[in-house]
């Protein structure tokens, strides 16, 4: 009888997440500069819940303009901060702290870690891999062309 209600609550929870992400789309938080800008170049403005602490910094972000109208990640921020902005998906770089992305990963929220970024291949090849998830595959396909 327990077992059967455990599984009845997962699978109306996961009917109601699955539920949220078609009606209310993808609500992506990036937690570093380098996910923000790859974010900000394939996004949909209202794909993008919060960027990193540092997204409107010009010493540090090429997208720092762009980003004045996005919510920010608290300095040292940690999962309740991002979390508290309800995404469905967080991009993280291998270089983010470990217990940061294990905490999110626990909450069952849906995350990216990128770790290639030597060389234009490996950002064309991030680009693609972002914008697949969110849906917008010919905006990478044209900013890449554009760089060509």
């Amino acid at each position: 009888m327990i077992k059967a209600r455990i599984w009845s609550f997962v699978a109306a929870g996961t009917a109601l997440l699955a539920s949220y992400v078609v009606e209310g789309g993808q609500r992506v938080v990036s937690q570093t500069v380098g996910t923000d800008e790859f974010l900000m170049a394939v996004a949909d403005p209202d794909q993008i819940a919060a960027l990193s602490h540092l997204s409107n910094d010009r010493s540090f972000s090429a997208i720092a303009d762009q980003a004045t109208g996005y919510p920010r990640l608290r300095v040292n921020g940690d999962a309740e901060d991002i979390l508290q902005y309800e995404p469905t998906l967080v991009l993280f770089a291998d270089y983010s702290r470990a217990e940061l992305v294990e905490q999110v990963g626990r909450t069952g929220v849906q995350i990216m870690i990128f770790d290639q970024y030597d060389s234009l291949e490996d950002a064309f090849a991030n680009l693609r891999r972002l914008a697949g998830e969110l849906g917008t595959e010919s905006r990478a396909d044209a900013l890449i062309k554009d760089c060509e």
